[in-house]
């Protein structure tokens, strides 16, 4: 359909004096070249040429030759249409007027959620992404997305090892510091790094290993110092090296020197930041591991960040690619078989590829279009597939890959108050003797109740339950008790993820939620049967 209505306003838009331009954020060179990837995304798609806009270092870019031309100041236009969507380029408009279709700055970050949402971005986080499995956008955007000249010093893995890039960011002084806490995905703990190296290094073939540090941190040297230490002890007998790139002296320098290098290595371990993946992009990366959900410890307060396995530039077989096709319309109709093609491939180191065209499943966090090289796909029997009591669910790799794949890609609810304990609690649970029995043994003064309604929430009922708790609770001597309430049917995909982050999740027998306490929840579910 969309191809269609391409195809029917084209005309309209070469006949027309449109054109389409892009913000340049105030953000770091990763952002910028993502809203130059947006702008040229829309002018491939509808043929509507793009004003560009210059930005830091894009001048040293090829680029900035292919695209130096009519300038947007130097246009008076009639109108102005805010394009967060593919479709808000497709608009009839008089022959007679200039349209300028002006792309805000927006990432697909979910933590971004806060940013986008309050700046009037109606549409986050459904905004559009550019379709990197498009072999002529692709080649394209490698070709304007290199350097001009050929005097950059680049740093290379050496011949003959697997190559591992780690780009870890700690703010370098360049961020400010209030961002270290609002956006914990960008600056992990090196316990994620730590953690992400491990697991890779265990599932690489055997042979020389060459791992690159990439890093803004004014300490350089001992960055890569603790790394090392950490591979030699876990690595004993394997012949690692650990070098730092010699961009990386945390001055700030380097930034061109460092994105292209990184382009030349075959894994990329980073942050939730665009310049370790639009280097994984247009390089040749087979894999990138990034955090891509976090929660706080309830006890120490301090955030931590799961290690999720990103296959999105992981080129496999046709016959290792596993894809999944909805059966109905609501999530949990397709949870149990999500849950048992996932463990199949992980199983196999198989690709389970959850890109579909689907309303319910678009905003998974590893639903947008990816770059694999297919034709065809792997036939799979149901048969072979585990029952999800066969799982193994201690472990922790494949819950934290399983992750990745329903983090939803938006700001999801969850207990305001993560320094207290949370529960999570079934409307369908009538015997609450496991909830008041758990309240009693921890003895807690103070924590968070989730009413978790299996359909609409019922008010009237909500508030009944809330008085008896609160009635119940005085008794036993607990007089701070905070309500929520959730609905498993307005957003499946968020009470899903929103469930699972409780501390203690209390429920009847449930697919949807028991699942989501395996997945995500550090305790098992208490289920009342």
């Amino acid at each position: 359909m969309r191809s269609f209505l391409l195809a029917l306003f084209i005309p309209l838009i070469a006949v027309a004096d449109a054109f389409v331009a892009y913000e340049v954020s105030g953000g770091r060179f990763g952002d910028h070249l993502s809203d130059y990837f947006h702008g040229r995304w829309i002018e491939h798609k509808t043929g509507i040429p793009l004003l560009y806009s210059p930005f830091a270092f894009s001048d040293a870019l090829v680029l900035h030759q292919k695209q130096n031309g009519l300038k947007k100041e130097e246009i008076v236009f009639n109108r102005t249409v805010q394009c967060y969507r593919e479709e808000d380029a497709l608009h009839t408009f008089n022959n007679d007027e200039k349209v300028l279709f002006w792309i805000p700055h927006f990432t697909t970050f979910s933590i971004d959620s806060v940013i986008n949402v309050p700046l009037g971005n109606p549409y986050f986080p459904k905004c559009f992404l550019a379709d990197w499995r498009d072999k002529e956008f692709l080649a394209a955007m490698r070709e304007e997305v290199s350097p001009l000249s050929s005097s950059l010093k680049l740093f290379k893995p050496e011949e003959g090892t697997t190559s591992i890039a780690l780009h870890f960011r700690d703010g370098g002084g360049i961020d400010k510091p209030e961002w270290l806490w609002c956006f914990p995905l960008r600056f992990p703990p090196k316990q994620f790094y730590k953690k992400a190296l491990a697991d890779l290094v265990k599932t690489v073939p055997p042979g020389p290993l060459f791992v690159g540090i990439f890093t803004d941190s004014r300490t350089p040297n001992e960055v890569r110092d603790e790394f090392a230490h950490f591979l030699a002890e876990t690595f004993p007998t394997r012949e690692i090296k650990v070098v730092l790139s010699t961009s990386s002296k945390g001055d700030g320098a380097g930034v061109l020197e460092d994105f292209f290098s990184m382009e030349t290595f075959q894994y990329v371990i980073g942050a939730e930041s665009l310049y370790s993946q639009n280097a994984a992009r247009l390089g040749n990366c087979q894999l990138t591991i990034r955090p891509q959900v976090f929660a706080q410890d309830p006890e120490k307060g301090n955030l931590f960040a799961p290690t999720a396995i990103d296959m999105a530039y992981k080129m496999v077989p046709n016959d290792q690619i596993v894809s999944f096709q909805p059966k109905g319309v609501r999530f949990e109709q397709d949870l149990e078989e999500i849950v048992q093609r996932a463990w199949y491939c992980y199983q196999r180191d198989y690709f389970f590829d959850l890109t579909m065209p689907s309303p319910l499943y678009e905003r998974l966090n590893l639903s947008f279009l990816k770059p694999i090289e297919r034709e065809g796909e792997a036939v799979i029997d149901k048969d072979d597939l585990s029952p999800l009591d066969a799982i193994d669910w201690n472990d922790q790799l494949f819950l934290m890959s399983l992750r990745a794949h329903f983090v939803p890609k938006m700001a999801f609810q969850m207990p305001a108050n993560k320094e207290i304990p949370s529960i999570a609690l079934l409307d369908t649970v009538e015997d609450l003797e496991p909830y008041f029995s758990l309240v009693e043994q921890k003895k807690w003064k103070k924590h968070q109740v989730t009413l978790v309604f299996s359909r609409s929430i019922d008010e009237k009922r909500a508030m009944l339950q809330t008085l008896y708790l609160q009635r119940k609770l005085k008794k036993l001597g607990v007089v701070d008790v905070e309500v929520n309430y959730l609905s498993l049917v307005k957003d499946p995909l968020e009470a899903f993820v929103a469930v699972g982050f409780h501390d203690y999740i209390i429920t009847t027998p449930s697919l949807l939620v028991e699942t989501a306490a395996k997945i995500f929840c550090p305790k098992p579910a208490i289920v009342v049967k």
